[in-house]
């Protein structure tokens, strides 16, 4: 096992809320992983990702995709401490924020992973998101669905844009380090993965948009 060196920040953490319609959130939070990519050009980035299988990992692509350019190296980190080499395996379709990569280490223990919901029928009510970053602090915090984006051109923070067909929007918490995390319903189950905020609501990508990589 190769230990690798994962970016710490030094912001402060808000209480979040007790989610009260999720099974055994701390299983889930056992299969959210801290990601750490070094880029080429020798910046750092983070985000957060989810387990689906033993080393296989879900999270938002532009956490992994240094500009277009593939990563020199990139970690995965679990909430006992634990640091694995990991590369990219897949992307979803062009346009969908959403990446699929591996754990490579021989010795690596196999990942705990959370289930992805199976039904093409679209998700509502309440969710949760568990997310790892920022700063390494496994959390979680529950809202709701709010609505969906069919077809509405979501503006980003660095200035690019894209149609968010298929994205659920959510009333929890987003902030930098938080991209990659997954979004559950009240059956535990995955049902989203969380890329980002637009007009103070959280957005996902919905799993039936990428299940190419399940």
């Amino acid at each position: 096992m190769r230990k690798l060196l994962l970016v710490t920040f030094l912001l402060s953490c808000a209480p979040l809320a007790k989610p009260s319609t999720i099974p055994s959130p701390t299983a889930i939070l056992d299969a959210s992983v801290a990601i750490s990519v070094l880029c080429p050009d020798g910046s750092m980035w983070v985000g957060s990702g989810v387990a689906i299988g033993p080393d296989r990992v879900l999270t938002a692509r532009h956490v992994v995709d240094c500009d277009g350019v593939p990563p020199y190296l990139m970690a995965v980190e679990t909430n006992d401490d634990q640091s694995y080499k990991a590369g990219v395996v897949e992307l979803a379709r062009e346009g969908v924020d959403v990446a699929l990569i591996a754990v490579y280490a021989k010795d690596a223990t196999p990942l705990p992973y959370v289930r992805v919901a199976a039904s093409p029928q679209r998700p509502t009510g309440n969710v949760c998101l568990y997310s790892a970053n920022p700063h390494k602090t496994w959390r979680y915090q529950c809202g709701h669905i709010t609505g969906w984006l069919d077809g509405e051109v979501v503006e980003w923070a660095d200035g690019t844009s894209n149609v968010g067909n298929g994205m659920l929007t959510y009333n929890n918490m987003s902030e930098p380090g938080t991209s990659g995390s997954g979004v559950f319903n009240a059956q535990g189950e995955l049902i989203g993965i969380h890329v980002g905020k637009n007009a103070k609501v959280g957005l996902a990508w919905w799993v039936g948009e990428f299940r190419n990589l399940l």
